[in-house]
C-alpha cells in the first residue's frame, strides 16, 4: 500500500479577485485542474480545493468560488504548515506579507499568478521554490508540485 500525498489547491478569494476578469480566470483555472487530475497518474495524491479570504474553506467546485473579503496570508501559511503537504496558491498577490510571515518555513508552496495586475514580488516572497508560475502554466506548476521532486 502506497502513501497518499496531500495536495492543496488554494484559491485567493479576496475582493481584488473581482477585478479585471480574475474571477472568470480563477474559475477556469480551477476547472482546468479539476479535469486534469482525473487522469489516473494522480491516484496516489489526495487533491483538495480550498478558498482563502479571512478564513480557509473547502471548495466543492469552481462554481462555489466567489471573491469577498481580504486575504489573510498568515492564515494561508499556517494552514500549509499544518497540513504538511504540498500546495498551489492561485492569487493576484495583492496582499501584505509581514516579515514574520516571510520567515515562516512552509513545506512546499508554489504560487500561480492570476490576472494582468498580479504582484509577482509578493507572490515570490511566499514561494518555497522562489518561482512564480503564470496562469497559463498552471498544469506545469501542478506537475512540478506532484512529480517534480520538490
Amino acid at each position: 500500500m502506497s502513501n497518499v500525498i496531500e495536495i492543496s489547491i488554494i484559491a485567493d478569494r479576496s475582493g481584488s479577485m473581482n477585478e479585471w476578469g480574475k474571477k472568470d480566470l480563477m474559475e477556469y483555472l480551477l476547472r482546468c485542474v479539476g479535469y486534469y487530475i482525473q487522469d489516473g497518474k494522480f491516484n496516489s495524491f489526495n487533491i483538495k480545493f480550498y478558498a482563502l479570504s479571512d478564513k480557509i474553506s473547502l471548495l466543492d467546485d469552481a462554481d462555489g468560488y466567489s471573491p469577498e473579503g481580504k486575504t489573510d496570508i498568515s492564515r494561508l501559511l499556517v494552514f500549509v504548515c499544518a497540513t504538511g503537504g504540498r500546495s498551489l496558491f492561485l492569487s493576484d498577490g495583492n496582499f501584505a506579507v509581514r516579515k514574520s510571515a516571510e520567515k515562516l518555513s512552509v513545506p512546499i508552496l508554489l504560487p500561480v499568478a492570476v490576472g494582468c495586475d498580479h504582484n509577482k514580488s509578493t507572490l515570490k516572497s511566499i514561494s518555497s521554490s522562489g518561482n512564480v508560475y503564470s496562469a497559463d502554466n498552471i498544469l506545469v506548476a501542478l506537475n512540478d508540485l506532484c512529480f517534480g521532486g520538490l
